[in-house]
């Protein structure tokens, strides 16, 4: 519960704050999708060691050290859709709808994977695999981004 409050937070104040942060330069979505992709690849080398050493802490303190992990990249994650849907409104309108229902089923074919991953691979395989997502996805805007 506290990591599914802390990603909804955290990354709808980054869509919100994409608006300033990334849409005026647009050539800021680069180092957010690197950004991103540190940060998840970070989270898997230190979530493992920090969640072996706070088994004893109290409740709180563990919640507020889940938040403190999850918000940063969460934030991050907030910006490339809304600063993408702005991009793809320009260059080709009638492609935004498509754009919602890809994202739709994407996050819920991509929740759905992250268990299984989790499951069988672990949670630091998992969290690679998705630094790695970000990773295609700066390179597609690098492809792509001159051409929206």
């Amino acid at each position: 519960t506290v990591i599914i409050f802390s990603m909804l937070i955290s990354s709808g104040l980054g869509s919100f704050w994409s608006k300033s942060l990334v849409r005026a330069d647009i050539s800021r979505l680069y180092v957010i999708l690197f950004l991103v992709t540190g940060a998840i690849v970070a989270l898997s080398v230190i979530v493992g060691p920090i969640a072996e050493s706070g088994v004893a802490l109290p409740r709180p303190l563990k919640i507020l050290i889940s938040i403190a992990l999850i918000a940063p990249p969460g934030f991050a994650m907030g910006m490339p859709f809304p600063t993408g849907l702005t991009l793809l409104e320009r260059a080709m309108p009638s492609a935004v709808r498509w754009a919602w229902a890809i994202n739709a089923a994407s996050s819920v074919l991509g929740s759905a994977a992250a268990i299984f991953l989790a499951i069988y691979l672990g949670i630091q395989a998992t969290l690679i695999i998705g630094g790695a997502c970000y990773l295609a996805a700066a390179g597609l805007y690098c492809e792509l981004g001159a051409e929206l």
